[in-house]
């Protein structure tokens, strides 16, 4: 029996080292934990997608292989821009946290704060 799937109240950003893609079927796996966001859950996984990499969507991370973000990592990753073609984005540290505003909140760096 497939588990139940449920939409988060808010995103969140998680470190993953295990992933899949059901469309791909692809293991999208790494030896170093990679920035994810995730919005639904079920019992045993996260789903989402990794912040960085080809943009797939529906991601499913299991979650004994995923966790929060330590300090030093929300730290150092809060000093960083993220890009995808002409747009640029950063977090704040609480954001990656998951203790600041809702992680769709990202600044935009060219166009002000983004809209949910």
């Amino acid at each position: 029996m497939r588990a139940k799937r449920k939409l988060l109240p808010r995103s969140l950003y998680k470190m993953a080292t295990r992933a899949w893609h059901k469309l791909l079927r692809w293991k999208m796996s790494s030896l170093k934990p990679e920035l994810c966001h995730v919005v639904e859950e079920d019992r045993l996984n996260w789903y989402g997608q990794f912040v960085c990499g080809i943009g797939a969507f529906g991601v499913k991370f299991p979650k004994s292989s995923t966790r929060d973000l330590t300090e030093a990592e929300a730290e150092h990753l809060s000093t960083k821009s993220f890009r995808l073609a002409d747009l640029r984005w950063s977090y704040t540290k609480d954001e990656l946290l998951n203790k600041g505003s809702p992680a769709s909140s990202a600044v935009l760096r060219h166009g002000g704060p983004r809209h949910a």
